[in-house]
């Protein structure tokens, strides 16, 4: 029998798991460490070894792997939710590459990342969320 994705539960867990993450204060004196500064902060580290042409490239050639090897889950609403959520998080990010994110049939509880803003799902994930 097939469980079919209970979008509202997930966004229940997901905005728990959001509540859940302790807060600290941050130092306004610290721009690295100042939510304020989101999207200025510099924080992806001191040293690029690619250029993020470069990054998005080699990232682009591994998601067209992923996707050969994988099955991409192509129902529009549960792409467009996952991909909504995904993009409202790097909105709010210091990211400096659009992302591009999908939903990857796997009973497995994961999600996982390329260079150059490709983001993977596994529908596990989301079906672990409604319990």
């Amino acid at each position: 029998m097939r469980r079919r994705i209970h979008l509202k539960s997930f966004t229940s867990i997901t905005l728990a798991l959001l509540l859940a993450t302790p807060f600290t204060a941050f130092p306004k004196d610290s721009k690295e460490k100042d939510p304020d500064a989101i999207g200025d902060r510099n924080v992806s580290g001191k040293v690029n070894f690619y250029s993020l042409e470069k990054e998005i490239a080699v990232g682009k050639q591994l998601a067209q792997q992923v996707e050969r090897q994988s099955k991409v889950v192509n129902d529009p609403v549960v792409s467009e939710y996952i991909n909504r959520v995904g993009q409202n998080l790097v909105r709010n990010s210091d990211a400096k590459v659009p992302f591009t994110i999908k939903v990857i049939e796997d009973p497995t509880v994961n999600a996982f990342a390329l260079p150059g803003g490709f983001f993977f799902v596994d529908s596990g994930l989301i079906m672990r969320a409604d319990t």
